[in-house]
């Protein structure tokens, strides 16, 4: 939309031509859903939720034991 505004500033038919074939081939398609959460409290002030796991803070002693597990495959051909 940006270089569609820009092409009456550049009177250049070779640029417009440019813009037009950027156009035809843009076809946003929808790859994630971003959310956010929060908590209003009394006096109205917003405190954030976080969501993803990377935000989430993990206590010093959380061990993550299914980074060990033996995972079995069922459907292996040997």
């Amino acid at each position: 939309m940006e270089l569609q505004k820009l092409t009456k500033d550049f009177d250049s038919e070779e640029f417009t031509d440019g813009v037009a074939i950027i156009a035809a081939a843009y076809k946003p398609v929808r790859s994630s859903w971003f959310i956010e959460a929060s908590i209003i409290n009394e006096d109205g002030t917003k405190t954030n939720v976080p969501l993803s796991m990377s935000a989430v803070g993990f206590s010093g002693a959380y061990k993550f034991d299914f980074f060990s597990e033996k995972i079995h495959q069922t459907d292996v051909i040997e």
